[in-house]
């Protein structure tokens, strides 16, 4: 078995990447959102399932609960979309401060 921590910290550092060009505006939220929901958090999740196949207790704590705040973020952007749920930009910020 290959290494998934590769994975991991490849959805981890580019998805983070791409959100701080978000918060510079130079990108719309389109695309932090796509790579948050696929490599952020999916990827990351599988990664993290994977490393607990693995024996690395660690690894699997750190990229299941990266790959979960990934979702839960791109769960808040859908729901202020679709004005399910509005979130302002301070609800957000304790959100990523958490």
């Amino acid at each position: 078995m290959g290494n998934p921590a590769v994975v991991g910290l490849a959805g981890f550092g580019l998805t983070t990447l791409l959100l701080q060009f978000h918060n510079l505006g130079l990108i719309g939220l389109g695309p932090v959102l796509a790579m948050g929901f696929a490599f952020g958090g999916l990827a990351q999740f599988i990664a993290g399932f994977m490393e607990q196949k693995m024996g690395n207790n660690f690894g699997f704590a750190a990229f299941t609960a990266y790959g979960s705040f990934w979702i839960g973020l791109g769960i808040i952007w859908l729901l202020n979309n679709a004005g399910i749920y509005p979130s302002s930009g301070t609800d957000v910020g304790f959100y990523l401060v958490a």
